[in-house]
């Protein structure tokens, strides 16, 4: 958890990396008690402000559509309505990196289409598919339009042609190159 100023604006930043899919089931509910405890903390925070502004980012190794992310969770939703309703709920940025905007609530399975047929526009990570491991998630005070919030439609997975193979898939560091070392085009 970090804290921000950002021009007299309070922002609070949760970073995120949740527990490995390695260990099946065990780890499904590891990631899922995580997202319970994360909703606390973030319902904490709305409790004090109803608008607070709060963001939670990271790798959760687990896709947007599954439990741990959902209600018996984190709480995330993709409904911008409904997040301002739930004291803890946060809105799934996922929905606004559609390549056909749109302003209407996607279902759970809206999302699961979109990562189908998109998945090398919305995948973070690929290992035999594409999954949206790496997300956003908001609070109802960064959907305002006030000084500081999320501008609809406006964020996207960097996806630089020195990044990817001829295909589209992610370039894998080569064999004993160090992490951290820059990767090289």
């Amino acid at each position: 958890e970090a804290s921000f100023d950002v021009q007299g604006t309070p922002l609070t930043v949760f970073v995120n990396h949740w527990p490995s899919k390695r260990g099946g089931r065990i780890r499904d509910e590891q990631r899922r008690l995580v997202g319970q405890k994360l909703a606390q903390l973030v319902q904490q925070k709305r409790q004090i402000d109803p608008l607070a502004k709060v963001i939670v980012l990271g790798d959760f190794n687990a896709n947007p559509t599954e439990e741990a992310l959902g209600p018996t969770g984190l709480g995330a939703t993709f409904d911008r309505h409904k997040v301002c309703q739930a004291p803890a709920a946060l809105y799934h940025t996922i929905t606004e990196i559609s390549d056909n905007p749109t302003s209407t609530t996607l279902t759970p399975q809206d999302v699961q289409a979109m990562m189908s047929q998109q998945g090398n526009l919305v995948g973070t990570l690929f290992h035999k598919q594409w999954d949206v491991f790496d997300q956003i998630l908001i609070t109802p005070g960064l959907l305002t339009t006030e000084s500081l919030g999320l501008t609809p439609h406006s964020l996207a997975v960097m996806r630089e042609p020195w990044m990817q193979t001829p295909s589209g898939k992610p370039k894998r560091f080569p064999k004993g190159q160090r992490s951290g070392a820059p990767l090289l085009p």
